[in-house]
């Protein structure tokens, strides 16, 4: 039989990030599962995810990190895109490394 399946949950600190541990856990059987929130992995830095990437080579990565209140969005502009617009591509860049 293949290797197990492995996830990594990138903002698991999250309302949907810990909605989706939950869900995964209850529904798939032996797997393994890494979960991080923000104090852990800072998706917006390239070095960091694809060192995290590279050494536990993930089958399926989730990223449930970001900023969804308008008002914190409106007032930390550069902070926001950093995290819903640059953090999503390096994620996208290192998958693609894997």
């Amino acid at each position: 039989m293949g290797r197990k399946p492995v996830y990594v949950i990138f903002g698991h600190g999250g309302v949907i990030g810990m909605a989706l541990l939950r869900a995964v856990s209850a529904k798939v059987e032996d797997f393994r599962i890494f979960a991080f929130d923000h104090a852990r992995a800072d998706i917006t830095n390239a070095d960091h995810v694809n060192h995290l990437l590279d050494y536990i080579k993930p089958t399926v990565v989730f990223n449930c990190a970001g900023i969804s209140d308008p008002e914190i969005c409106e007032e930390a502009k550069s902070g926001a895109f950093r995290i819903n617009g640059v953090g999503p591509g390096i994620l996208a860049k290192a998958c693609l490394r894997s």
